[in-house]
């Protein structure tokens, strides 16, 4: 459906709609008629149902302030100004009830009125953080100069639904999501902006209302939430989704991602539904595997045997949870899935009595040749004299276009770099399984590639375990998002694994490493307070042996 707005700045139309705006959208109107000429974008838009899908570049951030100029028009339907007007009477419906009306009589008013502002607002272009014009944003900034006042209609609302409006309450469900992934594509753009910190402020105050006053408390969000295992017996468009958000360990197809689904009883899939709005939509996704013992790579997950287990399982495995809905983020599904899957596996009569993850590491390997690349080194231990010693040697095993003798001379940090550069270009050769025997779309590594490898792995489990347990980003949080998530969950930060993962999308994104959290239920609760309260990352055996080991020179001090 096209949808368009143009109209200038002394029509008949435009008057009318800032003449009854409330007193609160005076920044907006001062945004609007900025524009001499036209103050909307044009754009066609795919009227599709729900679910919704946002499918904005990443890349626009780097062209937020950007002055595009407006495009011609298509017709002249306002749905931006039909949005902001119903928004205007919606407000109005709450004074009314504020006022002591009768509210079965201002009720169904308002659910039109609201319903009238979600269609205006879905007939809008999707979102454009790259353009001034964009209605979308405008209507959000509205919104959050409002803040106040929302916060005021939504504890009205709350304290006079009844039964007989859950249905409406719970067809919103879906508008919501899609307004709030707006919202925090406005939110990420508005902080990376320099010039936008009075709307970054703004977007994130509603951004609490809508997760403390709508999300968390009017749909109680993620208990209300049910949770369903997933199988081949699901329908098919469930199965669909689950291909196309995997993100974790992509597949390809419905008939490659039911290998993770069964027929055996060594794998499981959960997901959380909202039943009554979105039944059909898994929200987030946990993917397990049931073994006798905590895996150390993704072939122990991916080459389960076809028939029961003997002795029967007593590990799950968590190896993969995927979001389905950006709209909900920060509102703790992933933890409660989790938790949940893990109550139902108990419940179950395979008796299992041990929670762990086989998780990647998804900025490690971008991280430290960053570092390589500035030359800082504050972070990375040095390799001890053993293990710089092999590796050099295998350098000069292989083809680097340097003599042997020219090896010899080269630094700590040279020789180091060299190496990465090296096992790096042997991926791109080597195809998408690039540290086994076998390769998919390329030859196999030489003998002298695996061997230099080998002697890297001593010096890149150390550094995975610094970057983990000790960098931190701006503001002191754990740099790694994984981490954050499942320590923030109350995991255990137990166990580093190299060559866990031989796939392409695994190299580029860590060595192939892969870490193992550990899930000791009884002490979930301890070690989620400290956590949060002192900035502990509880530490298993394994990586404690690990950080004790580490030389505290650096590479400077060896270059020296």
């Amino acid at each position: 459906m096209a949808a368009s707005l143009i109209a200038p700045k002394n029509s008949f139309l435009v008057q009318r709609m800032l003449r009854s705006l409330p007193r609160q959208s005076v920044a907006l109107a001062a945004i609007l008629s900025r524009h001499q000429t036209t103050w909307a974008l044009v754009s066609t838009v795919d009227a599709t149902p729900y679910p919704f899908q946002w499918h904005a570049s990443p890349s626009t951030a780097r062209n937020f302030t950007s002055k595009s100029p407006p495009p011609p028009p298509i017709n002249n339907y306002d749905y931006e100004g039909k949005a902001l007007q119903m928004l205007h009477q919606i407000h109005n419906q709450f004074v009314s009830l504020m006022s002591g009306r009768d509210y079965p009589l201002v009720l169904p008013k308002l659910w039109s009125l609201t319903t009238q502002f979600v269609q205006a607002y879905l007939q809008l272009p999707s979102l454009n953080l790259a353009s001034e014009f964009c209605q979308r944003t405008r209507i959000l900034q509205y919104l959050a100069d409002c803040n106040d006042q929302l916060q005021v209609d939504i504890q009205i609302l709350k304290g006079n639904i009844v039964l007989e409006e859950e249905k409406m309450k719970n067809s919103l469900f879906p508008f919501l999501i899609e307004i709030r992934r707006d919202l925090l594509q406005c939110i990420a753009i508005s902080n990376y902006n320099k010039d936008g910190a009075k709307n970054y402020e703004a977007l994130k105050k509603l951004d609490s209302t809508l997760i403390s006053q709508v999300f968390t408390s009017f749909f109680q969000i993620p208990d209300s939430l049910t949770l369903r295992q997933i199988d081949t017996a699901s329908s098919h468009s469930i199965l669909e989704r689950l291909v196309q958000y995997e993100a974790v360990h992509p597949v390809d197809s419905v008939h490659q991602l039911t290998t993770r689904l069964g027929p055996n009883n060594q794998r499981r899939v959960y997901s959380l539904f909202h039943q009554e709005s979105l039944p059909n939509q898994p929200l987030v996704v946990l993917y397990v595997a049931l073994l006798d013992a905590i895996p150390s790579t993704m072939d122990e997950i991916h080459n389960l045997p076809s028939n029961d287990l003997s002795p029967p399982p007593t590990v799950a495995t968590f190896y993969s949870i995927s979001s389905h809905c950006s709209g909900l983020a920060s509102l703790g599904l992933g933890e409660s899935l989790i938790e949940r899957a893990a109550k139902h596996l108990q419940t179950e009569t395979t008796p299992i009595d041990t929670f762990c993850t086989l998780s990647p590491l998804p900025s490690f390997r971008s991280w430290l040749m960053e570092r390589f690349l500035i030359n800082d080194y504050t972070d990375i231990p040095a390799p001890s004299k053993n293990v710089l010693d092999a590796i050099k040697s295998n350098v000069s095993n292989c083809s680097l276009g340097n003599p042997a003798a020219t090896i010899k001379d080269l630094s700590p940090f040279e020789i180091l770099k060299s190496a990465l550069d090296l096992l790096s270009q042997q991926v791109c050769l080597g195809g998408r399984t690039c540290l086994g025997d076998q390769t998919t779309t390329g030859p196999k590594w030489d003998s002298d590639t695996q061997k230099l490898y080998k002697s890297l792995e001593p010096w890149l489990i150390q550094i995975a375990a610094q970057y983990l347990a000790v960098v931190k980003k701006d503001g002191g949080r754990p740099y790694d998002s994984v981490l954050r998530f499942h320590v923030g969950n109350g995991a255990i930060l137990y166990k580093l694994h190299s060559a866990a993962d031989t796939s392409l999308f695994s190299w580029q994104n860590s060595f192939g490493i892969m870490v193992t959290y550990k899930y000791d239920l009884r002490m979930k609760l301890l070690n989620q307070t400290n956590h949060w309260q002192n900035s502990e990352i509880p530490l298993g055996p394994d990586i404690q042996l690990l950080l004790s080991s580490v030389d505290n020179s650096t590479i400077q001090d060896q270059d020296r």
